[in-house]
């Protein structure tokens, strides 16, 4: 299953939400366990995946763990931004409130808080819901990142350097200082690590059970993707198209290896067919014939035309060979037309029809016209 990994930018600090569209905000895209990434403002022309997982970064996302009330669900959304009155990263209505689920050593009262600025979170979703996926996700940096109270992690935006530092899986702080500024410190001893790539896809690896029910996408994220109808350019995109192709590309050449082999086949087949024509005509025509060449070339030619357009006969040719020569008897052999190898036995063409106004013998020579006659199979020869 391949996993299509989307890094979101920082939120600007100085812009209002009118002109992020305006702005170059750039996302960065690549495959987990690969280290080639690309960037682009136009999330549609990024490739197809069984999976995305968009990661935001931490300084644009607040968590926070409290106990919930013993109330219902519904009172529940309505008191949160009360309770988190004094964590909120603006105003109540302005601030994407989510109650996150239960993590695996979490008690069922104790839950996280998300807490996301309303609008940057629904400019992130509509840039995401032209992706062609069914599974997307959308969480924090900091839910990648080892609890270590020990190690703050920096990354660089324009003029600003951003720190995040996590003690625990729940309790992760993230804040921006001036380059040029020192860096709070939280600790005694402080080691200050850059957040790279490599330590997001080895948090994607070891921290999987702490984000795989984790998602900060709102609700209207599946109204978006009805309303943007994300499916229909993608199936004119060239990377969907590029696996099907090459197993076409496969069955192609197999099909083509295969047909050459059995055009081989049945050419050493021919071969082998008229190898038996010639030794079969050979043994039974008589040496003292008029015309033994003539009566060869008939059964090699009807015989072997008859063989290519799949006819077979469930007597002996040999057999039928044996009971026409003594049918015949002395009579001239030039005076044979053609020979026909059928499913129903021999069928022999005679050029001059009042050869056939002598009386048969044999009962399995029948007389099909004026001038055919038919040696069926299994016809007896004088040495049965």
């Amino acid at each position: 299953m391949t996993t299509l990994i989307i890094l979101c930018p920082h939120k600007p600090f100085a812009t209002d939400s009118e002109s992020w569209n305006l702005d170059d905000l750039l996302f960065s895209y690549g495959f987990l366990n690969r280290d080639h990434f690309q960037t682009t403002s136009h999330l549609e022309s990024c490739p197809v995946a069984d999976k995305v997982i968009a990661i935001m970064p931490s300084i644009d996302v607040r968590l926070s763990e409290l106990k919930l009330p013993s109330i219902s669900a519904k009172k529940i959304q309505q008191v949160l931004p009360m309770l988190l009155e004094e964590e909120l990263l603006s105003q109540p209505g302005l601030t994407e409130v989510k109650i996150l689920p239960p993590f695996f050593d979490q008690l069922n009262e104790q839950r996280v808080v998300s807490m996301i600025d309303q609008q940057w979170l629904q400019w992130i979703s509509q840039k995401l819901s032209l992706i062609n996926c069914e599974k997307i996700q959308l969480i924090s940096e900091g839910l990648l990142l080892p609890s270590d109270p020990s190690s703050t992690f920096f990354t660089s935006h324009d003029q600003y350097q951003i720190y995040t530092a996590k003690r625990n899986k729940t309790d992760i702080v993230s804040w921006a200082q001036q380059k040029n500024d020192i860096p709070i410190q939280f600790g005694e001893q402080v080691n200050l690590k850059e957040m790279t790539w490599e330590v997001l896809q080895n948090g994607l690896l070891t921290e999987k059970k702490t984000y795989e029910y984790i998602n900060f996408l709102p609700r209207s994220f599946l109204e978006l993707r009805k309303n943007n109808r994300t499916e229909m350019h993608h199936w004119f995109s060239a990377h969907l198209w590029q696996e099907p192709f090459k197993w076409v590309k496969y069955l192609s050449c197999t099909i083509l290896i295969c047909y050459f082999s059995y055009f081989l086949f049945l050419i050493w087949q021919d071969r082998q067919w008229q190898d038996v024509l010639y030794k079969s005509t050979g043994y039974v025509i008589t040496s003292n014939s008029a015309y033994p060449n003539k009566l060869s070339e008939l059964v090699n030619e009807e015989c072997r035309a008859t063989h290519k357009n799949n006819e077979s006969c469930s007597a002996d040719f040999e057999r039928l060979l044996m009971v026409l020569q003594k049918e015949l008897g002395n009579q001239s052999l030039d005076s044979l037309k053609s020979l026909e190898f059928t499913a129903q036995g021999l069928v022999v063409e005679l050029s001059n029809p009042r050869m056939m106004n002598t009386q048969i013998k044999n009962d399995a020579i029948v007389r099909i016209d004026a001038g055919r006659l038919l040696v069926t199979p299994f016809a007896k020869t004088s040495h049965d």
